[in-house]
């Protein structure tokens, strides 16, 4: 039930307006390349918008077209695409200087490639080439800067985050799924778009697909982000929602009391739309009504009431996301303590407070005793008549003595950034200063104190910003392709647990047995030369780690895994290498300039088993499927690129499909 792209004249619909809407001036000034462009991170690209297109008095962004040819946003733009298209070098190589014809953005169907598919009654599709694909990222990172600080915290971009959360809702009683029928994005639905972008049009279809950010050539880099702006009125129906019952169902402030108060949770993965809620079922049809009445009355969407109705959280399945989902029981998530338990926890907590204040009593003693020595020694030299003088003051010294270690203690604090950012946090939180209809009638010195004080308190408690955004990406980039595939696959599932167990100890002795096997040595000989995290060294005497040690694999959970990368493209179709070798075609991956190709044909297992993706009972529930234009077709790879294809580590949207080859 995701959007897909249309075929043909919709992906035109889609770009020409988008083209259109993004400037009120009719070209876009040529890329200039006198300074070296740099890239830039989330933060800089935001402020370079509210720098250059913003306009302070109508409070509305304005010109945007000519912000795609800036040379750093079209550098940003090619590292995310060379980034993706080269998962298999730790060192991507740098991009060529990317330049964006005017063409591209004033006439942008001139750069649109219209292929044909094998089959008589099948539908062809336009697919944008590289100078196109370049200015539609960059436009769908501008919209993403402008729109993305003001979206719901429950629109997410990632399927597993969204399971993640959902499995993280405590007391779920009832919940329902917002059903939306397939129907294409019309001119109704266009107005509505309007009104939120200025004149921007999309043509896609609602519901009943599986094409969206499956990584499949037929999607596209704005689709995303303009479906998420168009269920923005949706996300404030249910924030408004979520706010009254927060204000109707309080929290008891007693702690000694268990009180589970009436909730309300949602989570949206583009157009698909759980909501779950822990009150009556009255108050969640109450819920699904106002979310519906908003979905047909305010964006012209078409809603399936039937497939939308309420289910028991506990007794009922869901499908979600292509999973199905039942909320667990407490009586089996915490199943109630037996009697014998009970009596054993008792007698351990008293035997640990009694273990407690017998060892504060021993420090007391032993304290009381050593005063008691001490005193005892002085009053018998005093006696004797004996003085006490010293040759210097140590006031002063234990002044500075405490003072560097304070400088120190406070150092130590703010290196850690998890103690930056709550400062960061409680200082930012709750700021009426922020807000304009306040800050209109306040003094204009006041203003910029605050904002002053504002951007300190960013420069000093929160390192994560700039090249330091930019760094910490890569390093959990690399951190994602390091982790093995069975705990990114596994990481959602109730048996996690097991699989963790699993890797941990079965594959790791199962490595060492082979490595004994290989070296004709003894399973413990191997153990004490690879050690338990089996370590490895390169030709240079370098240690490299192939396996996650024991201590990370516990460690592992549902916060520290990211979302895996697509593969339904590379389950749904065949590779077949061509019996042609020594070609002079260069390889059509993006960025990638190697000339010793081999050619592969793209066979569809659609095509093969005639069978339409769109029928469920026929296909894979919940697998997507490459568009039909694409069947047998030919493209040249180099051996980095086909392997990265064959293994799902790249798509066929890192590829440029325009430049197919012809083979008879």
């Amino acid at each position: 039930m995701l959007p897909r792209l249309a075929c043909a004249h919709a992906r035109q619909r889609l770009i020409l307006p988008v083209a259109r809407a993004l400037s009120t001036s009719t070209s876009a000034p040529a890329a200039t390349t006198a300074t070296p462009a740099a890239p830039l991170s989330n933060a800089d690209l935001e402020l370079l918008l509210r720098r250059s297109h913003y306009c302070p008095s109508t409070r509305r962004f304005h010109s945007l077209l000519p912000f795609l040819s800036y040379p750093s946003v079209l550098l940003t733009s090619a590292l995310y695409l060379l980034r993706r298209a080269h998962p298999s070098l730790s060192t991507p190589p740098q991009p060529p200087p990317v330049t964006i014809p005017d063409t591209a953005l004033s006439s942008p169907s001139s750069h649109l490639r219209l292929l044909i598919p094998s089959r008589i009654k099948g539908q062809p599709l336009l697919l944008p080439t590289l100078p196109l694909r370049l200015a539609m990222r960059s436009a769908a990172s501008a919209l993403d800067a402008v729109f993305a600080p003001r979206a719901a915290t429950f629109a997410y971009r990632g399927r597993h985050a969204a399971i993640r959360y959902l499995k993280s809702i405590p007391n779920a009683s009832w919940y329902f799924r917002i059903a939306i029928p397939r129907q294409r994005f019309g001119q109704r639905h266009a107005r509505h778009l309007l009104d939120a972008i200025s004149e921007k049009a999309v043509a896609f279809e609602l519901g009943g697909g599986c094409e969206l950010g499956r990584g499949l050539p037929q999607e596209s880099e704005l689709t995303a982000t303009l479906v998420n702006i168009f269920f923005d009125p949706v996300d404030r129906e249910v924030m408004a929602i979520r706010e009254e019952v927060h204000k109707k169902y309080p929290r008891m402030k007693d702690n000694s009391v268990l009180h589970k108060p009436v909730r309300v949770y949602a989570a949206r993965y583009l157009d698909e739309i759980l909501v779950v809620t822990s009150g009556s079922k009255m108050l969640t049809i109450e819920v699904r009504d106002r979310i519906i009445s908003v979905l047909e009355r305010d964006l012209a969407v078409k809603v399936d009431r039937l497939g939308s109705s309420i289910h028991s959280a506990v007794f009922e399945k869901m499908e979600f996301l292509g999973m199905e989902l039942q909320a667990v029981p407490p009586s089996v998530l915490h199943p109630p303590m037996s009697e014998k338990g009970k009596r054993a926890r008792k007698k351990y907590l008293k035997m640990k407070a009694e273990k407690a204040q017998e060892l504060k009593n021993a420090r007391e003693t032993r304290r009381k005793k050593l005063g008691l020595k001490i005193l005892n020694h002085l009053f018998k030299r005093m006696r004797r008549g004996e003085e006490f003088e010293f040759d210097f003051q140590i006031e002063n010294e234990v002044r500075q003595v405490f003072k560097d270690w304070a400088k120190e203690t406070v150092a130590e604090y703010f290196n850690s950034q998890e103690h930056c950012r709550y400062w960061h946090r409680l200082l930012m939180a709750g700021d009426f200063l922020s807000l304009n209809r306040v800050r209109d009638q306040l003094p204009l010195a006041l203003v910029d104190s605050y904002d002053q004080f504002q951007q300190t308190l960013d420069r000093l408690l929160m390192p994560m910003k700039g090249h330091d955004i930019a760094q910490e990406e890569e390093r959990l980039a690399e951190e994602e392709e390091e982790k093995q595939r069975w705990l990114d696959f596994f990481c959602c599932c109730r048996n996690f647990k097991m699989v963790k167990t699993v890797v941990s100890y079965h594959l790791r002795f199962s490595c060492f047995l082979t490595l004994a096997e290989k070296h004709e040595c003894t399973k413990r000989q191997a153990i004490s030369h690879y050690t338990k995290d089996l370590n490895v060294a390169n030709e240079d005497g370098v240690a490299e780690l192939h396996f996650p040690t024991e201590r990370e694999i516990k460690m592992m959970g549902d916060k520290n895994l990211f979302d895996p990368k697509p593969v339904d493209g590379a389950l749904t179709m065949i590779l077949v290498r061509l019996a042609v070798d020594n070609t002079s075609h260069p390889c059509m991956a993006h960025f990638c300039s190697k000339t010793g190709t081999l050619l592969y044909r793209i066979r569809l297992l659609q095509n093969r088993l005639n069978i339409d993706p769109l029928n469920e009972k026929k296909w894979v529930h919940g697998l997507s499927s490459i568009h039909e234009s694409l069947n047998k077709k030919c493209l040249p790879l180099c051996s980095m690129h086909a392997s990265d294809l064959f293994l799902g580590n790249i798509t066929l949207q890192d590829i440029d499909c325009t430049q197919f080859v012809d083979v008879e």
